[in-house]
């Protein structure tokens, strides 16, 4: 009899379960989304799915609440304690790695973040990269009640009035000595600056500046050591290219937001060496410029040094002289004029509504087409961005750019970036709403740009001064209103 052998039938394995995903995949997944929605400004969005993701499982639950409170924005006093209570329950303060604040004085009301608070909230979140201050008259904070912050490096404190409190921004400063970039936008910080400090030096060595002008008392204080490690400059009012030049030879990134003091070199076919050193070519390693001054006339861009890298800039007159110094470049084969340029913006405008709109249509068409051409013959990527109120760009800064230049400045000195920002959505400094509204409602006086939108959300022209509107591109919604929220999820019985 013949025997009939059974198939082994096994029954196919399924997928694991979400829940039984290893944490660091997890992880990973959640900070993606995190970074792709934040990108698109939707921090609300962001945040209720990350809420949802905490109720999926246990193991779910921790990555999700460490992406959730990697950002705070706080400003009063009860939404603190109740995020101590949240962080000493479950230990997530070193999670937090941007915080935002909005600080005051007590006497200012009791529902304010003041400086006791604010000192608690420091120590207890010792992993904190980047650190935003908002302040209606910035209370004292002794220096014993503030924490080594090994990890802070990026320090932006701004008032959110028109009263600044420069001694003790300065007295706060002095106890951070590992930041490496610092924005202080307030204009009247720089006029109102300690007189009895301006001879004393900041404790840090700073690879990257933002203030209202250059040279200032506030600049001079700020970058009185880092005369060989300042790579990256952005001001409003640039006074004087040669001194920068002078004090900070490895200047790599100028951004000028408003005017340039600038004087031509001679126009004579007989211009020296040294009359070019005294525009741009005197930053041989100046690898990105940017400037908004309208009035800057040619030939400012003739002195490029051969570094540069990235240009970006308003001027009709300066998109007409790039254009002629390209197609001279191509004529003569061993000139190194901007060798190394790789793109290269042109935020354009054209007046409309004028008696004259078609000639002066057609001529910035041609230059436009002539610049285009220039570009393309050169193999330069050419961005063009449209100005259409005239006074405001219609994009902020180049983020990934941002990104990969902040690395770069790491490694120039050998340093492994602490932090490590690896994504313009981490690294980008959003208009802290939150605080601004909670501020209002303190009956805290504010400035006007604090009252009007941000051109970089829909190309409304706002009222914000551009050192402002650069440091605080966009909104930002953070994690006060889910705090409730999260703590009772917390309190439930995970799946």
């Amino acid at each position: 009899m013949t025997s009939v052998t059974t198939p082994n039938l096994t029954r196919p394995t399924s997928a694991p379960p979400p829940a039984s995903f290893p944490a660091e995949i997890v992880l990973d997944c959640l900070e993606a989304l995190v970074e792709q929605v934040c990108e698109s400004n939707d921090f609300s969005q962001a945040y209720e799915t990350l809420s949802s993701c905490a109720q999926v499982s246990r193991l779910w639950n921790a990555p999700a609440q460490r992406v959730l409170l990697s950002n705070v924005e706080l400003v009063r006093r009860d939404h603190a304690l109740s995020l101590f209570n949240t962080l000493q329950r479950q230990g997530r303060g070193s999670s937090v790695r941007n915080l935002v604040v909005g600080v005051g004085k007590a006497e200012l009301g009791q529902h304010m973040l003041d400086a006791s608070t604010l000192s608690q909230l420091l120590y207890m979140c010792p992993n904190v990269r980047k650190l935003t201050i908002l302040h209606h008259d910035l209370p004292h904070l002794s220096t014993c009640l503030i924490p080594e912050m090994p990890h802070l490096t990026d320090v932006t404190i701004a008032a959110s009035g028109w009263k600044s409190s420069p001694r003790i921004e300065v007295d706060f400063l002095q106890a951070l000595p590992r930041i490496r970039f610092l924005q202080l936008p307030c204009p009247e910080f720089a006029r109102a600056f300690p007189k009895d400090v301006e001879t004393s030096a900041a404790p840090f060595q700073l690879f990257g500046l933002s203030v209202q002008q250059y040279p200032s008392p506030i600049s001079e204080w700020a970058l009185r050591n880092s005369n060989h490690t300042l790579q990256c400059l952005t001001v409003a009012y640039m006074g004087d290219l040669t001194r920068l030049a002078k004090d900070h030879p490895r200047l790599r990134s100028l951004r000028i937001l408003t005017r340039v003091s600038w004087s031509a070199p001679s126009s004579s076919a007989t211009a020296t060496s040294e009359e070019e050193k005294a525009g741009l070519g005197a930053l041989p390693y100046l690898e990105r410029l940017e400037i908004r001054d309208l009035s800057v006339k040619p030939p400012f861009l003739r002195t490029l040094p051969p570094s540069i890298q990235y240009l970006r800039f308003w001027s009709t007159d300066l998109a007409r002289e790039l254009t002629e110094l390209l197609v001279e470049r191509e004529r003569t084969p061993e000139s190194e004029y901007a060798s190394g340029l790789k793109t290269v913006v042109w935020d354009w405008h054209c007046p409309r509504g004028g008696s004259e709109d078609a000639r002066i249509a057609l001529a910035m068409q041609n230059t436009l087409d002539g610049l285009r051409q220039a570009c393309e013959l050169a193999g330069i990527e050419l961005r063009l961005y449209e100005r259409k109120d005239g006074r405001r760009a219609s994009q902020g800064k180049d983020m990934e750019y941002e990104v990969e230049l902040r690395a770069s400045c790491y490694r120039a000195f050998n340093l492994r970036p602490v932090p490590l920002f690896d994504s313009a959505a981490e690294l980008s400094t959003k208009l802290p709403t939150r605080v601004v509204r909670d501020m209002h409602s303190l009956g805290l006086p504010l400035a006007a740009h604090f009252k009007s939108i941000s051109p970089f959300m829909d190309s409304t022209p706002g009222l914000w001064s551009p050192i402002f509107e650069d440091c605080f591109e966009g909104h930002g919604d953070w994690l006060e209103r889910h705090l409730p929220t999260l703590q009772k999820k917390n309190n439930r019985r995970s799946i």
